[in-house]
């Protein structure tokens, strides 16, 4: 390359210099404002893309008579618009080409060029290098980083905001570029511009630097260039698609099926022109060849001609384009079709593994929710056991059984179909409102809906293990384990449509796998409460990637980067997702508990503590607030062992964060335990109290702590004295009643009263070696179940009690596997309706009672009908076998010689009454007046 002296003087009269007036330039220009002109005129690819329309079927010709052609076609393009550009590539003989005639959107860039560039040779090489210099946009996209909330400030704090924003920054990575704004009064525009030598080490500043919060008014937020196109003003011009009738193109394999199995080929040549016309046509057409015969078209369309590209100046005069030249009869030989740059992937060869959907028909289930309009308001609950086979077979059949419940009753079968062996091949599981029964088998899981529990859907998934329930019940997650751990199944996890059964998603998760195939965690997604979004880890486990349940796409197509994420979970009333990162103490990184909006992404409140060895997040029922148990060391102990870390933390504190998310700005409470922390457990009503067991070496404390607005720590309102070893905190799902009890052989639950202002304990019960406890729905049960897995046991079974500890109703099974009580759809009252319900207590209260005691009454007549239903049943069967004795009285005296015994039979009979208590009635004894007064 040889680079010209432009200032030389002996070259003034050979070359022009900038200041000639032809080429409009002034002598302070610099090559390099040159290059800029030049690269900011550049047409984009998606500027082309929608203004260029291919234009198929046009006549061949040679060169001689191309101008003919371009003037004809010519004035059929300019009718649409008087500006457009056309191109005919040519072959080598000169004939326009079959396939394509390509277009470029403008000459702006080869014009400039010419004009400006031709008096100077070796300046258009000094510009081709600097081209091919030019970085790609994919990496300066990526590279820089848009940082929004910073101070705004003048020109003259604007050094001191470099200054303390540069150390921030150099954290990251000592190399960097920043650059800020200016409004045209000085002022700094609120963001800044942030440039790294790569692009991994801009992701790593985006992380770290989103949701930052400077001081108490600023608090940034991070974008990369590449987001730049998402804060741009939607086209106002921009109109839905048209949709294209559907075209049913039959039988794509039909020339497979020939039943002399004749093979097809395809020829490409030229054709003479009509007379007068001169040159020739290109065709290209398929053929059918059979032995012993002359090739034969394959069809009737078999053969076709080409096609060419034709731009307009803008995508909506290229539309009209398609519009007006879609089937545009050129003339009898000569039919246009149309299509933009955009439809090619149109073309591609539909996916071979698609199959039509298969109609089932349609099921009345009658009404899904009747078990809700019970007049006696009654609960059902689902078992899962095995009971003994017929005798000599040996083993043992599984049942699943759907009872009804009610008080001073043994639960009764829901409905007829409502118990039935083999229902599920491992456990069963109720939708999240107790519309669905769902059960596992071998080829997928079923859902079971209606009075008799019909078939609702089945969704396959061979060998499916564990299955999951949106909120909203529209939603099926599925999961089954690879046979081969080594090979990726692209859909080991599946999420299926309730309502039309269709798979909608699927993913692999062969990374998140252990060594037996089983994944870290169950559910494995985590729903908004209204369905909408579905949150699992990120892959590489750094990050939580959202996908909208409407296409089941990341959200905004991109995943949410948090470093060291260990948890995460869903507001249950709000799009607020609650995280917890563990610390790293190599990076010097503290543990962070914290608040994102979704879809937004704004970290709204933000918590870093240091030294922390584990948490626990829980959300209060109404979404309010979220409570979040730390366990703090003081000391760390790290000894590497073959490669493996074995961690050790000693002098562990427990405490308690409760953040308050009711208002804009999160506030947090902080309250430290002087015992160690066992369980947590939020009052589902009002969600202002909480019950924490705390432990001794040998015994526990259940300690009740209620929020009040003006102070600032939460109030401990009970505590009571430490017993048992208790291990969980069940609240009934409406407050005011809980359980804390010991799932384990001590078998211990305390029932507690917190309605007050001191709650009290009510009962204590005792049931050795239970394995759990549910309230029902309703928050009148309770039922603490001994289950066990296919295997004989002690005292398996359950046990259900009232909401004050007194025990209704056992059931022994000799092999209990699953106890669920059936879930309730909400039903929120409003105000209104609950101070009417208040108000009306008394009157409501005493026909309730009277209604009970009718009811008892009722129990008592059954149970007295029964009675006599049985001696009647008895009194028949004792009479049919002594008239039978009576008529072989004749038989016994001849056998015994004549002798008749049975007169010196003496029969004595003795009366014994038997009192049973139907009914008990306490009185209240009042002590006799004082005869004194």
């Amino acid at each position: 390359m040889h680079a010209v002296d432009l200032n030389n003087a002996e070259n003034d009269d050979a070359e022009p210099s900038f200041s000639d007036h032809e080429y409009d330039y002034t002598d302070s220009i610099s090559d390099e404002e040159l290059v800029g002109d030049v690269l900011r005129k550049k047409p984009q690819e998606s500027v082309y893309e929608l203004c260029c329309v291919i234009v198929c079927g046009i006549p061949v010709v040679g060169e001689d008579r191309l101008p003919k052609l371009k003037a004809v076609l010519g004035r059929l393009f300019a009718r649409i618009h008087a500006q457009y550009k056309d191109n005919y590539p040519l072959e080598s003989d000169g004939k326009t080409k079959v396939f394509s005639a390509l277009l470029t959107v403008n000459d702006t860039f080869t014009s400039i060029l010419r004009s400006c560039l031709t008096p100077i040779a070796s300046f258009i090489e000094l510009v081709g290098d600097v081209l091919r210099k030019k970085p790609q946009e994919s990496v300066y996209e990526l590279c820089c980083v848009i940082v929004c909330g910073i101070p705004v400030v003048g020109e003259d704090r604007l050094p001191k905001l470099k200054a303390v924003l540069g150390r921030l920054f150099a954290r990251i990575h000592a190399q960097y570029k920043d650059n800020y704004p200016l409004e045209s009064d000085g002022k700094t525009k609120g963001y800044c511009f942030l440039e790294y030598p790569t692009s991994e080490i801009a992701a790593t500043a985006m992380a770290v630097l989103d949701g930052y919060i400077l001081d108490k008014n600023h608090v940034f937020s991070t974008n990369t260039f590449a987001d730049l196109h998402k804060f741009f003003d939607p086209d106002p011009q921009w109109k839905p698609p048209v949709p294209r009738p559907y075209t049913d193109f039959g039988d794509l394999w039909w020339w497979l099926q020939n039943d002399k199995c004749c093979d097809q080929f395809a020829v490409h040549y030229e054709r003479e022109a009509s007379k007068g016309c001169g040159g020739a046509n290109p065709f290209v057409a398929v053929y059918e060849f059979s032995k012993g015969k002359e090739p034969q078209l394959a069809s009737p369309n078999s053969e076709r001609q080409g096609y060419c590209f034709l731009e307009y100046p803008t995508s909506e005069i290229a539309a009209t384009a398609m519009a007006v030249l879609d089937g545009y009869i050129l003339d009898k030989n000569h039919v246009f079709s149309t299509n933009t740059f955009a439809d090619l992937h149109k073309f591609f060869d539909p996916d071979p593994q698609w199959k039509p959907p298969v109609p089932r028909p349609y099921t009345d289930f009658g009404d899904l929710w009747w078990w809700l309009q019970n007049d006696k308001c009654c609960d059902q609950f689902a078992v899962h056991y095995e009971r003994e086979a017929s005798k000599g077979c040996g083993g043992a059949n599984p049942f699943v059984a759907v009872y009804e419940f009610s008080k001073g009753k043994e639960p009764q079968l829901a409905s007829p179909n409502s118990e039935r062996q083999n229902w599920t091949a491992s456990v069963f599981q109720w939708s999240p409102l107790g519309t669905f029964l769902a059960s596992i088998h071998h080829m997928g899981v079923a859902l079971w809906a209606g009075r008799n529990f019909d078939r609702f859907a089945r969704f396959q998934h061979e060998n499916v293990a564990m299955l999951d329930f949106s909120p909203l019940e529209k939603f099926v997650v599925t999961y089954a384990m690879p046979d081969n751990r080594w090979k990726e199944d692209t859909d080991s996890l599946r999420i299926f449509d309730v309502q039309t059964g269709e798979m909608r998603k699927g993913f692999s998760l062969m990374q998140y796998q252990r060594d037996n195939n089983m994944l870290p965690h169950w559910p494995y997604f985590q729903w908004s409460f209204d369905d909408r979004y579905a949150a699992c880890p990120k892959p590489g486990n750094n990050g939580i990637s959202i996908y909208e349940s409407e296409h089941f796409t990341l959200l905004n197509k991109k995943h949410i980067v948090i470093d060291n994420i260990r948890t995460f979970q869903w507001s249950p009333t709000r799009s607020l997702i609650a995280y917890y990162c563990e610390e790293k103490v190599a990076n010097n990184a503290p543990a962070e508990f914290g608040l994102m909006e979704i879809p937004s992404k704004v970290k709204i409140r933000a918590q870093r503590i240091f030294s922390v060895s584990d948490a626990e997040m829980f959300w209060n029922k109404n979404g309010d607030r979220l409570a979040v148990h730390t366990e703090r060391y003081q000391k760390k102990n790290v000894k590497s062992s073959g490669g493996v870390e074995d961690v050790k933390y000693s002098k562990l504190t427990s405490h308690i964060e409760i953040f308050d998310a009711r208002e804009k700005e999160v506030s947090v409470l902080s309250l430290a335990l002087t015992e160690q922390y066992v369980s947590f457990g939020w009052e589902p009503k009002e969600g202002d109290k909480f019950c924490v067991l705390v432990s001794t070496q040998h015994k526990v404390t259940p300690l009740i702590y209620a929020l009040d607005s003006s102070k600032h720590t939460p109030q401990l309102i009970s505590k009571f004295e430490p017993s048992e070893r208790f291990t969980t905190v069940a609240w009934a799902p409406n407050g005011g009643w809980l359980t804390v009890y010991s799932a384990n052989a001590s078998g211990a639950i305390m029932f507690i009263d917190s309605n007050g202002t001191q709650p009290t304990q009510m009962a204590l019960v005792e049931y050795p070696g239970f394995s759990k406890g549910y309230w029902d729905p309703t928050g009148r049960y309770f039922a603490a179940v001994y289950t066990i897995g296919g295997g004989k046991g002690g005292d398996t079974g359950y046990r259900i009690f009232t909401f004050q500890g007194k025990e209704l109703f056992r059931k022994n099974l000799d092999r209990l596997i699953q106890f669920k009580w059936r879930p309730r759809l909400p039903v929120k009252l409003s105000d209104e309706k609950i101070k009417l319900i208040r108000r009306n207590f008394k009157t409501s209260f005493a026909k309730f009672e009277e209604e009970d005691k009718r009811e008892r009454g009722r129990a008592s007549q059954e149970v007295i009908a029964k009675r006599r239903k049985i001696m009647d049943e008895f009194m028949k069967i004792r009479a049919r076998f002594i008239a039978a004795y009576k008529e072989e009285a004749q038989m016994r005296i001849e056998l015994r010689g004549g002798m008749d015994k049975s007169e010196a039979e003496v029969e004595d009979l003795v009366d014994e009454t038997i009192t049973v208590l139907l009914t008990t009635e306490k009185v209240k004894l009042e002590e006799p007046a004082d005869k004194g007064e």
